[in-house]
């Protein structure tokens, strides 16, 4: 069965023309404030590309910064500098005695002819790292763009509603997975360079992984020595080797929960969920489908008898 389309991966660069177009920031930058004179320093030059408009904010030993969220005019057929972006956002996270600590949720987007660039510039151990991914227009791109003059001016706002509104920022950012999650899958291996091993389950189910955005699509079959009848069961239960093999005939025999497990290069399991396998007592060309959140470190897709074990099979 083809994939279903999804939206477009999120890569290190994208491009494509954006001359005449429109360009926006939101989110916000904070962590841990060094010297504030050091902090800013580096206002004038985020300033010049648009990203702020007001002086960074320090607070009980933290300091913030609010992106400027009016649209600008993009000059030139190539859209913004996005590694100059990167680089000055990179020298406010060195201003701070301790970058690791420091969050962003900064993303730019551009606006161009009939298609969109999204932008995020994530800390990422340390260090800025900028993602970024095109889509189609949205009615909102729209809306968004018509919603002031470019480079008109932005309401001046108190440092209480400014925290407000970062931290309507930043849960908005991880309702729609701009954090650590959405990071954690971008950086993942593709599902193409995944291993699989039915492990607990070798011979009775088949496991098969299938590419999807940001995710690793799977699907469960009957294996060959899938027990379709209770006989079949009841026999294969008598000639199993172990307590283990035994369970997990039952289980395949009366369609309880199968766990697939994420297992890294240690052998760790780092992610999973279980699944009723109930699908597959309806016929020979039953399935269950599923996915997982991609993970980084990710190795191999493993079936299990529950989260915790992920018995290597054989």
């Amino acid at each position: 069965m083809p994939d279903r389309p999804g939206p477009p991966p999120l890569r290190p660069d994208a491009a494509f023309g954006f001359a005449g177009g429109v360009y926006w920031f939101d989110g916000i930058f904070e962590g841990p404030a060094g010297d504030a004179a050091d902090l800013r320093e580096q206002i004038p030059r985020l300033a010049a590309l648009g990203l702020a408009t007001a002086d960074v904010e320090i607070e009980a030993g933290r300091f913030s910064l609010l992106a400027a969220d009016h649209r600008r005019p993009i000059e030139g057929d190539a859209g913004l500098e996005l590694e100059e972006l990167r680089d000055a956002l990179e020298a406010l996270l060195r201003s701070s005695p301790r970058p690791q600590d420091c969050e962003s949720t900064i993303r730019l987007t551009e606006v161009g002819a009939g298609r969109a660039r999204e932008t995020l510039f994530a800390v990422h151990g340390g260090v800025v790292q900028r993602l970024s991914r095109e889509r189609p227009l949205r009615p909102e791109d729209g809306r968004r763009a018509l919603a002031q003059p470019p480079g008109g001016p932005r309401p001046e706002v108190s440092g209480r509603r400014r925290l407000l509104i970062g931290g309507a920022l930043v849960v908005a950012a991880l309702v729609f997975g701009w954090q650590a999650g959405l990071l954690d899958a971008l950086l993942a291996p593709a599902a193409k360079e995944l291993t699989v091993d039915p492990g607990d389950f070798a011979g009775l189910l088949e496991l098969e992984i299938e590419a999807q955005p940001l995710a690793y699509g799977f699907v469960i079959r009957r294996g060959p020595a899938f027990p379709a009848t209770p006989a079949e069961a009841r026999s294969a239960r008598e000639q199993a080797v172990d307590l283990i093999s035994a369970k997990a005939i039952t289980i395949a025999a009366e369609g309880d929960l199968v766990y697939v497990l994420i297992v890294d290069q240690e052998g760790r399991t780092i992610g999973g969920r279980g699944l009723s396998l109930r699908p597959l007592l309806e016929g020979e060309m039953a399935e269950v489908r599923g996915s997982l959140p991609a993970r980084r470190g990710a190795r191999e897709l493993r079936l299990a008898l529950d989260l915790g074990s992920g018995h290597k099979g054989m």
